[in-house]
């Protein structure tokens, strides 16, 4: 998500159409609400694993996500449109 420019990182890929953005090593809670806030149709679930706790991340996108929907493709169904599954 860009570490300490995760702000930079957010408006990059809302201005690049053909561009995701992974979750893993999110800086901050807020950093990732308002990722999928921004781009919930271009967010993608990671968890940098070894270094980044799965649970702790899929946690995180259910808390801070409103819509059932969106965390449905955010976990799973952005990825899996974007490799036609």
């Amino acid at each position: 998500m860009g570490g300490i420019h995760w702000l930079q990182t957010i408006e990059m890929i809302k201005d690049t159409k053909n561009a995701y953005l992974d979750i893993s090593a999110f800086y901050t809670t807020y950093a990732l609400s308002l990722a999928i806030k921004e781009i919930p149709e271009r967010t993608l679930f990671s968890s940098d694993f070894p270094y980044g706790d799965p649970y702790l991340n899929l946690q995180a996108v259910k808390r801070y996500t409103s819509s059932g929907e969106v965390v449905d493709r955010v976990l799973g169904g952005n990825i899996s449109n974007l490799l036609h599954l």
